[in-house]
């Protein structure tokens, strides 16, 4: 739980990532795209963000685009996987995740 009287910079990892991303829920976006968001963060502290995250997604029928070179990350808040190639960068398969939320 955040403490509005506590400063930035004295967030853990988890926190400010929280933070990362309600700053970007402010606006209310359509989409919201993700770059790594859970990489620095210890296993329990990115089970739980995950959790927050994909409710706030469904509640808020809002897109999101996560960039992850985490595969269990990617199936956990995915409805698909897109598996990218190296240089020159091509799509080389859409998998579609099959499963019901939450997972």
């Amino acid at each position: 739980r955040l403490d509005p009287s506590q400063r930035v910079t004295t967030l853990s990892g988890g926190q400010a990532q929280l933070v990362s991303v309600l700053r970007a829920l402010i606006i209310d976006p359509r989409l919201l795209i993700l770059d790594e968001p859970f990489a620095a963060l210890d296993y329990e502290r990115t089970i739980q963000l995950r959790e927050t995250l994909t409710t706030i997604a469904d509640r808020l029928s809002l897109t999101v685009l996560c960039i992850s070179h985490d595969l269990d990350e990617a199936l956990a808040l995915g409805h698909q996987v897109v598996f990218l190639s190296r240089p020159p960068t091509r799509v080389v398969e859409v998998l579609p995740v099959g499963l019901p939320f939450p997972r």
